[in-house]
């Protein structure tokens, strides 16, 4: 899996150049949407824990972080350079982060819960509501993304 990380992080830099940032950025969120959709799909056809209904969604886990590693992980950094103001992008920049590691504490604590046995036992259905998380992702950024166009000569 890591493998398949640098190899998308070496093909982002080329997409990057020759697609551009917010196609790639849009893509990403889009495709990650399907992936996470078809993974929660899959874990509903059976209520018993077969082997096939597993590795398929392993292979789609792994899917869905190639997707992520080819085109919303690289593109999101260098999209951070690009806000004006140099004031602004300090502000800009601490306000993302901390909503960021706010997010990651609050998904690393809840998600062990949502898919342990023991506890809320949703499985791999829950992929459905992480869906509808990068659906309003994507509306969002389709939003806001596009007043940065044009501000660097990458674009």
């Amino acid at each position: 899996m890591y493998g398949l990380a640098i190899l998308a992080h070496l093909l982002a830099l080329v997409l990057m150049r020759y697609v551009g940032r917010r196609k790639l950025y849009m893509f990403g969120c889009l495709a990650m949407s399907i992936t996470l959709f078809i993974m929660g799909g899959v874990s509903t056809l059976s209520s018993a824990d077969s082997t096939t209904i597993s590795w398929t969604v392993g292979a789609l886990n792994v899917l869905v972080t190639f997707w992520y590693d080819l085109t919303i992980g690289p593109v999101c950094y260098s999209l951070v350079s690009e806000i004006p103001s140099t004031r602004l992008r300090v502000k800009t920049v601490s306000l993302g982060r901390i909503a960021y590691n706010g997010a990651s504490i609050v998904a690393n604590v809840v998600m062990p819960q949502m898919l342990a046995q023991e506890a809320w036992n949703l499985k791999v259905s829950e992929q459905l509501r992480w869906c509808e998380w990068e659906r309003i992702d994507l509306l969002t950024d389709y939003r806001v993304e596009h007043r940065f166009s044009g501000l660097s000569l990458l674009c």
